[in-house]
C-alpha cells in the first residue's frame, strides 16, 4: 500500500512539474482601442469594430514589474473562449523589448501564435517556445534557426525572460469579445543536444535522407527498409478511404441543385453564398493543395559540410542535383554570392530510393514523376480534396484529372525600373501593346491548360508589391529613366493638365527647366505638394494593369475565369476596389487562424478564393513553424479544420488552397531560405496522419457544411 501511494505521489509530482507553471494576468495595457477587464482570474477582452490601429488588443506585464520567466518549458498556454456568434481568431505575441529605445518599440525577440475558434467555442491556445542560447557558433542562412541557436523571430531570448504577452486581433472586420484565463507554461524541456556546442560537432546537420540529425520525432525515417512497410500501410489506408461520395468528375456536388451546365467553370450565388459551378452545372467549392511538385530543393554550394551524404553526379540524379542560376533573394551567403548555386532535392532522391531506382543509367526523374502522377491525385481524392492548388507541376496536374488554376508568376513584360515590388518590379503597363504581349506570353505558357475543361482559370501575378501607399508606384515612375514608357505617359498627363512646366513647378514646388528635364530627373517631390497628381497617376496605373490583364484573358481564354493577383495580408481597400471591377474572382493569400469575418470593402459583392494558408510546428525537422505557428501535429490539424470551416461559414469565399503539399527543406529552399514544417507530407514522402484525418473529415461534409447557417462547433 505504501509503495502504491509513493508511486501515485511521484506521478502527481511529475505531472505537476510538467504542467503547473502558472502565470499571473498582471498589469493590463490597452493597445489601439482594445479593452481588457480582469474579473477574478479571467480577462474579458473586447476588440472594437473601428480600432485606432491595426493591432487592437491588450498587453500583459508582470504585476510586480520585471519580466515573465519562460525558462524550462516548451509551450505557453491560455484558455480562450470565443464569446461571439461567429468564427473568430485571437492572436498572441510574446515579446522581449529593447528598453530605452524611445517611442518606437524595438522587438529583440518575438514569438507569434494564435487560435481559430468556432462560435461559442472554448479551447486551449498553445504557442510553441523555441529555445535560444548565447553561443559563438550558429549556422548561417536559415529563415528560422534550429532550436538552441539565437534568433529574434520565433525564439525565446537566451535568458528565457520576456517583457509582455500581447493578445490582439489584426485588422478586425467587426467587433469581437473573448474570455482569456489559465495562463501557464507547459511541457518541461530536456537539455539541448551537446552537438550544438560547436561547428565540429554540429556538422553535418542533415542525414542522408535530408532530415535534421540533432533531434527526433514521430515518423522520422531511420532506415530504407521502413519505406516498404510505410508503402504497404498507405496502400491499405487509401483503399479503405476512397474519395467522398456525391462528387461529379469535376468535384462538384451531385447531392445539390442542378444548375445550368455551360461546359466550363463559372461563379454563381446560391442561397446567399458564392460558389463555383462546375462544367456539369453542379455547385463546386474548391478545396485544394498548392505546390504538388517534386522540385523543392536546398542550396549545396559552399554548404557541402552540412550534408551527411550527397548524391553522385550522374544522369539518374541530374534532376535532383543541379545548378540554380542567378542571384538568390535571401540569406545563404554573406558577402560575395556565387553566380549560380548547386542545389539538391532530397525529396526527389528519397522517391528514387523508395521506388528502387538504383541503376545510374535509369531515368530517375521519369520513375519519380510517374509515381507522383499516380499517387498524388490518389492521395488528394482520398484525403477529401477536390482540386489542385496553384504552382503545381503541369505534368502532375494533366495526369490527375482534377480541377486546377495555374499562377502566371513572371510574364516577361517590361517593368518599371523604380517601382520595386515583393517578387519583381511592377509591370510597365504603358509599354507598347502591353496587353497583347501579356496575352501572347500567357498563351505560350498555359495554352494547353486553357483548352482543358478541368482548368478553372488563371491567377496572373502573385503578391504584387503595391507600395506603401496610393502614390508609391507613381514615385517609382519618377525614379525611373527617361526612356520608361510609364514616365513618358506621366509627363503627357501632367503636360495636358498644367500646360507649362512653370505651372507644374508652382504647384509641386519644383524647379524643372523643361518637360524634357522632368523626364531626365529622378527626384521625387514632397507629398504635401504633389500628392493629388501622384495619387491620380498611381490609380491610373492600377486601373490600366487590371484592365490589360482582363483584356488578355478575354483574348486567349474567353471561357476561363480571371482569378486576380493573390493579394497578401497587407492589401489596401483602394486597390481591391479597382481589382473588383475587372476580376471574376478576387484572390487573397491569408495566413490567419480564422477568416469567417473577413469582408470586402463596403459595396463590393464578389466571390473570393484563398490562394494560400498554412499551419506549422517546430521539432519535426524544418524548424520554421510557418506564418501561423501551433504546438504539435494535433494542433496543426485542429487549426486547419477551424480555418477551413471558417471559410465555409463566410458567404464570399468559394474555396481555399493549402500551402503546401510537402514540407520545405530543413536547410531552406533555394529561392529564399524558407524552411517551414507546413506540409501534408515530409521530405521522405510520409504523410502526417493528423492532417490527413482532418482533411478527410472536412472533405466528407464540405458542401452540407457550406450550406448550413452556422458550422457545428465540433
Amino acid at each position: 500500500m505504501m509503495k502504491f501511494l509513493f508511486v501515485l505521489l511521484l506521478f502527481c509530482l511529475l505531472h505537476a512539474s510538467r504542467e503547473a507553471s502558472g502565470l499571473e494576468l498582471g498589469n493590463v495595457r490597452a493597445m489601439f482601442g482594445g479593452e481588457g477587464v480582469v474579473a477574478g482570474r479571467k480577462l474579458e477582452l473586447t476588440i472594437p469594430m473601428e480600432p485606432a490601429g491595426r493591432w487592437p488588443g491588450v498587453a500583459l506585464t508582470p504585476e510586480r514589474g520585471g519580466r515573465f520567466d519562460f525558462n524550462g518549458c516548451r509551450e505557453f498556454r491560455a484558455e480562450v473562449s470565443n464569446l461571439n456568434a461567429f468564427p473568430a481568431q485571437l492572436q498572441v505575441e510574446i515579446v522581449r523589448l529593447k528598453r530605452g529605445s524611445g517611442k518606437k518599440e524595438i522587438f529583440l525577440n518575438k514569438i507569434s501564435g494564435g487560435i481559430g475558434l468556432a462560435p461559442g467555442e472554448r479551447a486551449m491556445l498553445r504557442v510553441p517556445l523555441i529555445r535560444s542560447r548565447e553561443s559563438g557558433f550558429a549556422p548561417q542562412g536559415l529563415h528560422c534557426a534550429f532550436e538552441g541557436f539565437n534568433c529574434r523571430e520565433n525564439h525565446l531570448p537566451a535568458d528565457g525572460m520576456v517583457d509582455e504577452i500581447r493578445f490582439f486581433v489584426k485588422d478586425p472586420c467587426q467587433a469581437k469579445r473573448f474570455r482569456i484565463g489559465n495562463l501557464h507554461l507547459a511541457e518541461k524541456t530536456a537539455p539541448l543536444p551537446e552537438a550544438l556546442e560547436s561547428a565540429e560537432t554540429f556538422y553535418p546537420c542533415l542525414d542522408r535522407f535530408g532530415q535534421y540529425r540533432h533531434s527526433d520525432w514521430p515518423g522520422k525515417l531511420k532506415d530504407v527498409s521502413e519505406w516498404k512497410i510505410r508503402a504497404a500501410d498507405e496502400e491499405r489506408d487509401l483503399a479503405a478511404h476512397p474519395a467522398p461520395a456525391e462528387r461529379t468528375r469535376f468535384g462538384g456536388w451531385t447531392g445539390g441543385p442542378q444548375l445550368e451546365a455551360t461546359g466550363g467553370f463559372r461563379v454563381e450565388k446560391y442561397r446567399g453564398k458564392w460558389f463555383f459551378a462546375d462544367p456539369e452545372g453542379r455547385l463546386f467549392w474548391l478545396f485544394g493543395v498548392n505546390r504538388c511538385d517534386l522540385s523543392e530543393a536546398t542550396g549545396v554550394t559552399r554548404r557541402e559540410h552540412c550534408f551527411e551524404a550527397l548524391p553522385p553526379r550522374c544522369r539518374a540524379n541530374e534532376w535532383t542535383y543541379y545548378a540554380y542560376p542567378g542571384a538568390l533573394r535571401l540569406g545563404f551567403y554573406k558577402g560575395s554570392r556565387p553566380r549560380s548555386v548547386m542545389q539538391v532535392s532530397f525529396l526527389g532522391l528519397n522517391l528514387m530510393r523508395k521506388l528502387g531506382v538504383a541503376d545510374p543509367e535509369a531515368d530517375g526523374r521519369k520513375t519519380a514523376y510517374d509515381y507522383a502522377c499516380r499517387r498524388i491525385p490518389e492521395r488528394l481524392r482520398s484525403w477529401g480534396f477536390n482540386a489542385f492548388g496553384n504552382s503545381c507541376s503541369q505534368q502532375i496536374v494533366r495526369a490527375g484529372r482534377m480541377p486546377y488554376a495555374h499562377t502566371a508568376h513572371q510574364t516577361r513584360c517590361p517593368q518599371i525600373a523604380g517601382a520595386h515590388g515583393n517578387w519583381a518590379n511592377f509591370d510597365d503597363v504603358f509599354s507598347p501593346d502591353y496587353a497583347g504581349l501579356l496575352a501572347r506570353n500567357l498563351k505560350q505558357d498555359f495554352g494547353e491548360a486553357l483548352q482543358d475543361p478541368y482548368c478553372i482559370g488563371l491567377y496572373v501575378h502573385n503578391e504584387i508589391g503595391w507600395g506603401r501607399d496610393d502614390a508609391d508606384l507613381a514615385r517609382g515612375v519618377l525614379r525611373s529613366p527617361a526612356s520608361q514608357p510609364a514616365k513618358q505617359e506621366f509627363r503627357r498627363m501632367l503636360e495636358k493638365k498644367y500646360g507649362s512646366i512653370g505651372r507644374l513647378n508652382a504647384v509641386w514646388k519644383t524647379e524643372y527647366p523643361s518637360w524634357e528635364a522632368f523626364l531626365f530627373s529622378a527626384a521625387v517631390p514632397a507629398d504635401r505638394d504633389a500628392w493629388a497628381d501622384l495619387n491620380a497617376f498611381n490609380m491610373r496605373l492600377v486601373h490600366t494593369y487590371f484592365a490589360s490583364v482582363r483584356q488578355a484573358m478575354r483574348e486567349i481564354a474567353p471561357g476561363k475565369l480571371y482569378l486576380g493577383c493573390r493579394f497578401t495580408n497587407n492589401y489596401r481597400n483602394s486597390i481591391v476596389r479597382i481589382a473588383a471591377e475587372y476580376c471574376d474572382v478576387l484572390s487573397f493569400n491569408f495566413y490567419k487562424y480564422s477568416i469567417g469575418t473577413f469582408r470586402l470593402p463596403k459595396g463590393i459583392d464578389k466571390p473570393v478564393i484563398i490562394g494560400e494558408f498554412h499551419f506549422g510546428t517546430p521539432g519535426y525537422g524544418p524548424e520554421w513553424a510557418g506564418l501561423c505557428a501551433v504546438a504539435g501535429q494535433e494542433e496543426r490539424a485542429r487549426a486547419f479544420d477551424r480555418y477551413v470551416r471558417s471559410a465555409l461559414y463566410n458567404p464570399a469565399i468559394v474555396g481555399v488552397q493549402y500551402f503546401q503539399l510537402y514540407d520545405q527543406p530543413a536547410l531552406g529552399r533555394t529561392l529564399d531560405g524558407e524552411n517551414g514544417q507546413v506540409g501534408f507530407l515530409d521530405v521522405t514522402d510520409t504523410p502526417y496522419p493528423a492532417m490527413v484525418e482532418a482533411s478527410r473529415r472536412l472533405g466528407g461534409r464540405l458542401y452540407r457544411e457550406r450550406l448550413s447557417a452556422v458550422p457545428a462547433g465540433k
